[in-house]
């Protein structure tokens, strides 16, 4: 009897050992770590980047980063707009290819995923720069989820999305106002 007690316990331990040890592998395995806010995410990996003259240059690669995301002042600042309060902002790290020069003598174009964005949302994107601080990178939706940005230096990019609105509805009825007749009833002639 003591036995099949102590079998059993030893069959629990060694399934529950391969249950973790599997669960470890898995996430050793290259999981994505993702960057997320709630309403948008960016995945870790790379994205292929092209020179100013369309020719492809290898890939830039996305990954966390310890930079906090700017302060409301501080993208405000960079962008010389006011950004919505419930805008959704996202920073990650963002690397050239080996080899690769970014400034402004060659810019590095790259679409990135951005999970949760549509065409008609507004994107801002900012750099951080040693000395500068923040400054806004020229980036547009290209499509639903994709966003376009050109960069003459990398490293933290923050990525502040304001979602569409949608169309507004009246809220004052409509109302019609019908043209009055005159006519004589033919009941009591009035």
């Amino acid at each position: 009897m003591k036995s099949n007690i102590l079998k059993k316990v030893i069959g629990a331990v060694a399934v529950m050992s391969l249950v973790a040890v599997s669960g470890m592998s898995a996430i050793a395995a290259g999981s994505p770590v993702v960057s997320d806010d709630g309403a948008i995410k960016i995945e870790t990996g790379s994205a292929a980047a092209t020179d100013k003259d369309g020719n492809v240059v290898g890939d830039v690669t996305i990954s966390t980063t310890n930079k906090p995301d700017p302060t409301k002042q501080e993208q405000e600042a960079a962008l010389g707009t006011t950004v919505s309060d419930d805008a959704s902002v996202v920073t990650v790290e963002v690397t050239a290819p080996a080899g690769v020069t970014v400034d402004a003598d060659h810019p590095l174009t790259v679409v990135i995923d951005v999970e949760g964005v549509v065409l008609g949302d507004t994107v801002y994107v900012l750099n951080y720069i040693d000395g500068q601080g923040w400054v806004k990178v020229e980036a547009k939706v290209v499509a639903n989820g994709k966003v376009q940005c050109t960069f003459t230096h990398l490293s933290p990019v923050t990525f502040i999305v304001e979602k569409q609105k949608a169309a507004a509805t009246p809220t004052t009825p409509t109302t019609t106002t019908a043209k009055a007749t005159s006519k004589t009833s033919p009941k009591t002639g009035e």
